[in-house]
């Protein structure tokens, strides 16, 4: 609770050296309007907190104590709303004083006459009714500020109508931070797992937020959710959110009843749970339970990663993202739940002598590709699943191997005129769209039978002969200034348009793109292996505007006709130097 309560508006509402206190059942004091009396405990001032406080047969009373050498009167009542029980603390001689006044001023009344006697007697009751009056006005103050409706209009029934009142403010604030509280938890969390921080700062921040670490051991257990199908995600009762109050909900009912403290947060696409255990728990039990529950909810898998454990609090950050490597894992084996760190680490440590057992079988995808031999790609593509499922290799190599493998895979049907965007839009897209290495050779043996089946689709057209024919008319005399649609479908007796929808059909490439292409290419080879100008190769590939060369070059390959021959020369020098 906020203190700022005592201190702006309960204590300034309190007579002078009244101290105001809540204190839990234990007898440590939360809040105080003595700040140096926080944190202590009443029993350091000679409180029993059992036989005064905590008896059950009152909720509310008061007693007289010594405190610190002064005899003090001693009030308490047990709040209805929680644990908490509030105090407050009024020295006698503040009390009696007032008495002692008044036995004063009755000594005075006898020895003046009855007159005077009648009119101090009236003096001295407005003087003690002058306290009062004051509460009163003060009350009404209070209450025009947070009940400015209909009041009472007796002193006393104002006073405690003033008391209900602030009563009531302070419930709402104890609901207040109970409902923020697991907003608090979950900060302090992902700061501990984000930013290394001492010992020393994460316990002064949990024991600020209330949290009682009292355990020898930390682990961390990631959950992620994914779905079988995406449309499910935007459904109401599967959503990621109403899943993730699920699993909340799972770890209070199991864990509490365990005695087990721990803290949550939600962080990027996973959820994350910091529990504070004995090293001899066993908590995969328990947590089995969870996952047993959470198989309702079908077309839906829940993973966990669960790190190893720590022995000291500075080390959240540690065993997070130990947490997190183990939580990748449910890529290459999907048919799994549980990823622990303490099995996968082993997989790191062993994983230079197997990544080239990986990448010599991804090699051997590739060759058999450009070799064309389909059915043999099939067979490979079909084993390569269980092959890295079977390996215990490296998460990190394997997504590697395998973004090499698809990219090689999509420059190839570019090369060969293939549109793959009509399967994969990019290699990254590809890589992003899937869940699992099973969805993976899926997808992958669905684009290698679509290549074959293209390929032989073309030599299928009776035009085949005709356009690959044409294609290497055009390579042989790229020079020439006959390179036209017009020239070329002369030279092979058929129309300009048969010929441009041919080329087009089988291609996948209209016929000037492809000349330019040749340019370009033959162009190149010219600034390599020639010393001939950059206005020389443009005529001689059939431009006669040189800037329209030059633009076309740098549109192909990135840079100018000069800029790049000046590259390729510094990759020659330096070759030779290196040989």
């Amino acid at each position: 609770m906020n203190e700022n309560i005592f201190h702006k508006e309960i204590k300034r509402f309190f007579p002078v050296n009244t101290e105001i206190l809540l204190i839990s059942t234990d007898g440590k004091i939360l809040l105080s309007s003595n700040k140096s009396q926080v944190y202590n405990n009443l029993s350091s001032l000679g409180i029993d907190i059992n036989s005064k406080l905590n008896r059950n047969d009152y909720d509310q009373g008061n007693f007289i104590q010594k405190i610190n050498g002064v005899m003090t009167l001693v009030s308490y009542k047990k709040s209805s709303y929680s644990n908490y029980i509030y105090v407050a603390f009024s020295p006698l001689d503040n009390i009696t004083s007032n008495f002692s006044i008044l036995y004063k001023l009755f000594a005075v009344i006898t020895l003046l006459t009855f007159v005077l006697g009648i009119i101090l007697s009236f003096y001295s009751v407005k003087i003690y009714l002058a306290p009062l009056f004051f509460l009163k006005n003060l009350c009404s103050n209070i209450l025009n500020k947070y009940s400015p409706g209909n009041k009472p209009n007796n002193e006393f029934d104002i006073i405690n109508y003033t008391v209900d009142v602030l009563e009531n403010r302070l419930n709402e604030r104890e609901v207040y931070i109970k409902e923020i509280s697991p907003i608090i938890f979950e900060h302090i969390l992902t700061s501990l797992i984000k930013v290394p921080s001492s010992a020393a700062s994460i316990k002064n921040k949990l024991r600020i937020a209330g949290i009682k670490f009292d355990k020898s051991a930390f682990i961390i257990i990631i959950f992620k959710v994914k779905y079988e199908n995406p449309i499910l995600a935007s459904n109401l009762p599967k959503r990621p959110e109403y899943i993730n109050r699920e699993i909340i909900e799972l770890v209070n009912k199991f864990f509490n009843k365990e005695n087990v403290e721990y803290i949550s947060a939600r962080t990027d696409d996973h959820l994350l749970l910091l529990f504070n255990i004995e090293p001899d728990y066993n908590l995969l039990k328990t947590v089995y339970r969870i996952l047993e529950h959470l198989s309702k909810f079908t077309g839906i898998n829940t993973y966990l990663g669960i790190s190893d454990l720590c022995y000291s609090i500075d080390n959240i950050n540690i065993i997070y993202q130990h947490a997190r490597e183990a939580i990748k894992y449910n890529f290459i084996f999907p048919d799994s739940k549980i990823f622990l760190y303490d099995t996968i680490k082993n997989f790191k440590n062993e994983h230079t002598a197997k990544t080239q057992k990986l990448e010599n079988y991804i090699n051997q995808i590739l060759s058999t590709l450009q070799s064309q031999n389909w059915n043999k790609l099939n067979s490979l593509a079909d084993k390569l699943g269980s092959l890295i499922r079977s390996g215990n290799f490296y998460y990190e190599d394997v997504i590697k191997s395998l973004k090499n493998l698809i990219e090689s895979v999509y420059n190839y049907m570019l090369e060969n005129n293939i549109l793959p965007n009509e399967i994969i839009e990019s290699p990254e897209k590809f890589m992003q769209s899937i869940n699992n290495i099973d969805e993976f050779c899926d997808l992958l043996k669905h684009l290698i039978s679509y290549i074959p089946n293209i390929i032989q689709k073309r030599r299928n057209n009776k035009n085949y002969e005709l356009i690959e024919q044409v294609k290497e008319y055009i390579i042989m005399n790229i020079s020439s200034d006959n390179i036209s649609l017009d020239n070329v479908s002369r030279k092979f007796e058929v129309s300009s348009a048969h010929l441009s929808r041919t080329f087009k059909e089988i291609t996948n490439m209209n016929f000037i793109e492809f000349v330019t292409h040749q340019k370009l290419e033959y162009a190149m080879n010219k600034l390599i292996n020639t010393n001939l100008t950059v206005d020389a190769i443009s005529k001689l590939i059939g431009y006669s505007n040189t800037q329209y060369f030059i633009s076309k070059f740098k549109e192909k390959y990135g840079k100018t006709p000069n800029r790049f021959r000046l590259i390729m020369k510094e990759l020659t020098t330096q070759d030779s130097i290196g040989s």
